[in-house]
């Protein structure tokens, strides 16, 4: 006589081994979704603070440029006041002749007289 075994004791088992592995890799997924989530936290936290860093050294810049504008803006008008005061002085080392001549002419000259003439040639005064 052929013996049949009606009960389904293969199909149960191939069953519950694939719940226990969907049920394994759910929480695999599981676990590697809250290591991505901390992880992800993490690294926004750090950029966060770079973010904050890198705001902070941009306003520093923007101070010191304005710091450089105006120490460009000095060194524009140091150099257009030395070459004034070049210029000054250049024609001051020209200044010779009538200038210093009338000047000397007027420290030598009495208080009280009376000049009714006065010619200039190759630095020679007739009086």
């Amino acid at each position: 006589m052929i013996r049949i075994n009606l009960l389904p004791t293969k199909a149960k088992l191939k069953k519950d081994t694939t719940i226990i592995q969907l049920s394994i890799a759910g929480a695999a997924l599981m676990v590697a979704l809250i290591f991505c989530f901390f992880l992800n936290r993490m690294m926004q936290g750090r950029l966060d603070n770079e973010q904050v860093v890198i705001n902070d050294l941009n306003a520093k810049l923007n101070k010191l440029k304005s710091v450089i504008e105006k120490v460009d803006e000095y060194k524009r008008e140091k150099q257009d006041l030395e070459s004034k005061i070049n210029a000054i002085k250049q024609l001051n080392s020209q200044r010779t002749g009538p200038v210093r001549f009338l000047e000397e002419f007027s420290n030598v000259l009495p208080e009280r007289a009376w000049i009714t003439t006065f010619k200039e040639s190759e630095k020679a005064l007739k009086v």
